[in-house]
Formats: structure tokens, C-alpha cells, sequence
């Protein structure tokens, strides 16, 4: 098992603070996000780390492996990042993961020892975050629904919080027979589809074309950050440790 850090993109929301370094470099209690990320990777028992790199790349050669390059991320989504790595996805059973999130290293050992091609851990307690966050909940949430304990839908904007059985956390597992059946998925669609395609975008597609996507329930103990308010919230919350339930440590 290896992890890949998808760290191409700048995370523009952050404004000022992203202007000379990649988000992931941001810190949180003396630790960059990356470093806090690399710390949870490595606890789990995964050794060989590496990024995925675009925005000031050279910034993360400090801390980690930057083994592929989008240099074209300004205008690319983050699949287009993530088909950088097709020789490694290729040969080896990886774990994938946002460069804003933060969490601990039982989400992980949760998808190590998970046999599924393809499968993404959530949150059911999503909303014990997303209160914290956000003065209405549904600002921010998006779709996630399960069906026969599949994904049977992710990442669209609702009210009906039936449609909410969790959320996304910005991790997958994705094994060499998965990412043949993610590439037969997409073989069709053009270099211009291909470059405007999230995760949860990719998800969904993968739905439609009968890949099944495995899911992995957990509580809490993660977060993201993507605003100037994260940042300070977490900083408050998580200063002692075990006082917050979504402490990631």
C-alpha cells in the first residue's frame, strides 16, 4: 500500500495566505497541514509517500516525495492531477487523499484492511462538523447516498437531508483492478472532459457506468480546511487534545 497527496492546486479561498506556498503548507498548531497528513499517513504503517505537486511545487520538495507534476493546474481539475500517478495506480493498491484534510490514522487502518477495488470512507456524524463550520449546515453539504451499501450518490446540492447520509472526506482506495475499470470508465470521454473533472464529479460518473464504489463509515476524527474561518475554528477547538469529538490526533 502507498498514499498519494493530491497538492497541485493553490486554494485561491485562502487568499493572501496561499500567495508564496501550496494550502497544505498552511500550519495548524506549529505543523503544516502536510505534515500533519504525513504524520497520520505514516502511523497507519504505509511507508512510501509521495505528492502530486502544480502550484509552487518546489515548496513541498521540503517535506515529501513530489514524484508527478500538473503544471498545467490552473486549468485542470484534480483527476487530472490524480492520472499523473496511472503507472503507480497501475501496479500498486494506493491511498489517496486531499492535501486540505486533516485526520487520524484509524480512518486509514479502516481502508487498509478493506478488500474493496474502489472505496471511500464518510462521515455519518458529518454534521457535528458542518454545525461548527457553518451557521447553516446545507451551505456547504452535498448528496451523499447509499444504496445497498454502495455509493449510489455523491456531491449535488440538496435540502433533503434523506439525501445526506454522510460526507465525503477527500480519501479513496484505489487498487490496480480498480483503476483499470476507472480508465475503461472514462476511455470514451475527451482530454477536455477529462481536465474538468473532480472527485466526486468522477464518482458519480463511475456510478453511471455500473463501477461499484465501495463504502467505509466512520465518526468524526477529520476535518478540512477551506477558508481563513477553518482555520481559526480548528485552531480554537482542537487545543487540547480529545476536547473536540472530531479531534484528528
Amino acid at each position: 500500500m502507498i498514499a498519494i497527496i493530491l497538492a497541485a492546486g493553490r486554494g485561491s479561498r485562502l487568499k493572501k495566505k496561499t500567495s508564496n506556498k501550496p494550502k497544505c503548507l498552511i500550519k495548524i498548531h506549529n505543523k503544516s497541514i502536510l505534515e500533519w497528513s504525513i504524520q497520520s499517513i505514516k502511523q497507519s504503517g504505509i511507508k512510501k509517500i509521495f505528492a502530486i505537486g502544480g502550484y509552487k511545487y518546489n515548496e513541498l520538495k521540503k517535506f515529501i516525495n513530489v514524484k508527478y507534476v500538473n503544471n498545467n493546474w490552473k486549468k485542470t481539475n484534480i483527476f487530472y492531477s490524480l492520472l499523473k500517478a496511472d503507472k503507480t495506480l497501475m501496479k500498486k493498491p494506493s491511498l489517496i487523499f486531499y492535501s486540505d484534510i486533516l485526520f487520524n490514522k484509524k480512518i486509514l487502518k479502516t481502508l487498509i484492511n478493506n478488500k474493496s477495488q474502489i472505496c471511500i470512507p464518510y462521515d455519518k456524524s458529518w454534521k457535528k462538523l458542518w454545525k461548527i463550520r457553518f451557521k447553516d449546515p446545507f451551505q456547504d453539504a452535498e448528496t451523499f447516498v447509499i444504496k445497498n451499501k454502495r455509493l449510489f450518490e455523491i456531491g449535488k446540492k440538496t435540502t433533503n437531508i434523506k439525501n445526506i447520509q454522510g460526507q465525503f472526506m477527500g480519501i479513496l482506495k484505489i487498487t490496480p483492478p480498480g483503476w483499470k475499470k476507472i480508465k475503461m470508465a472514462i476511455k470514451n470521454l475527451t482530454n477536455s472532459q477529462i481536465s474538468k473533472i473532480d472527485i466526486t464529479s468522477l464518482l458519480n460518473y463511475l456510478i453511471q457506468k455500473k463501477v461499484k464504489i465501495d463504502i467505509a463509515p466512520v465518526l468524526g476524527k477529520w476535518c478540512e480546511i477551506d477558508s481563513s474561518r477553518d482555520l481559526e475554528i480548528y485552531k480554537k477547538k482542537t487545543i487540547k487534545k480529545n476536547v473536540w469529538s472530531h479531534d484528528w490526533r
